[in-house]
């Protein structure tokens, strides 16, 4: 999205004149052009200076840091919520006996996927926090009381509700059908079958059969899963006006705060590489079968 930062700051308003906001480009280094910008972004941002930002007026590295308890809070809690009821309806739903989760998987699975995120977000705002009045519209905190300790965690947790509810929703769609078709896959075996001829009950399979044969597809999921669960929780934290770093991401954007911008895409970027690897990492943890060949991963 194009932005004029100076442009943006100064609008309508008359007593800043021609030589002002000429002073005010020089001084955010917006007079070069793009070209000689990035490579001039890109030498400190080696050094780890990834610039100032202009709205905040502090360091990018800093600005961001100040919002990532939240923004990590949020996830790692919907992603909690989001394995443990995939694991639930996906090993169940690939029983044949467990009518009602097989049924309900096809249903949830289709909805999960199909409706954004943002709409979840809003539907859960009207029927829980305006229609029935049960959890806090917005905010992570009561501004009207004043709680230490305990309660302020409570509180805290109270309204945080909404947000990971939404997120874990939207995320239970995909997860659940690959769980599911993994399991079926995995009671399709020979091994399993021989378990049942040994007389093995439903929980005795899942405990000793199921599980470690799930656990290299939940290291995949995962590290396919934080980049695009972060991505969702820029956009919850501000439906929810949380101070994370969604909240602070949108403020730079609609500003035109190039260093905020900039340093935050590396950032993602650096996220996403990161987790490939981490991917990698547990894949071959998961598995003592899988190990790490010249390049590649085979299977010994």
């Amino acid at each position: 999205m194009p932005g004029d930062y100076v442009k943006n700051t100064t609008v309508g308003n008359a007593r800043i004149s021609g030589m002002a906001k000429q002073q005010m480009i020089e001084s955010y280094g917006l007079e070069i052009g793009p070209i000689e910008g990035y490579v001039r972004w890109i030498s400190k941002g080696i050094r780890g200076d990834l610039g100032i930002s202009f709205l905040y007026k502090k360091s990018v590295l800093h600005v961001i840091g100040s919002g990532i308890p939240m923004t990590l809070l949020i996830s790692s809690c919907s992603l909690f919520f989001q394995l443990i009821i995939s694991l639930w309806l996906g090993i169940g739903a690939a029983f044949k006996k467990n009518r009602i989760r097989r049924r309900l998987t096809g249903p949830i699975t289709i909805l999960s996927i199909s409706i954004p995120v943002f709409f979840v977000a809003l539907l859960l705002q009207k029927w829980l926090a305006l229609d029935l009045t049960l959890l806090p519209l917005q905010g992570q905190i009561s501004l009207k009381q004043d709680y230490e300790g305990l309660l302020y965690g409570l509180d805290v947790a109270k309204h945080l509700i909404l947000p990971v509810t939404a997120l874990t929703l939207t995320g239970l769609g995909g997860t659940t059908k690959y769980i599911r078709e993994r399991t079926e896959e995995i009671l399709a075996s020979g091994y399993v079958l021989a378990a049942v001829c040994r007389g093995f009950d439903e929980k005795e399979i899942i405990k000793q059969q199921v599980y470690p044969n799930l656990r290299v597809l939940l290291s995949v999921i995962i590290g396919k899963e934080i980049p695009a669960l972060l991505t969702k929780t820029l956009i919850i934290e501000e439906i929810f006006a949380l101070k994370g770093v969604g909240t602070i991401i949108f403020a730079g954007l609609a500003i035109g705060d190039i260093p905020l911008i900039m340093g935050f895409s590396l950032l993602i970027a650096i996220l996403v590489v990161l987790c490939a690897i981490g991917e990698d990492v547990l894949y071959c943890l998961s598995d003592p079968r899988i190990r790490l060949g010249k390049g590649a991963i085979h299977r010994g």
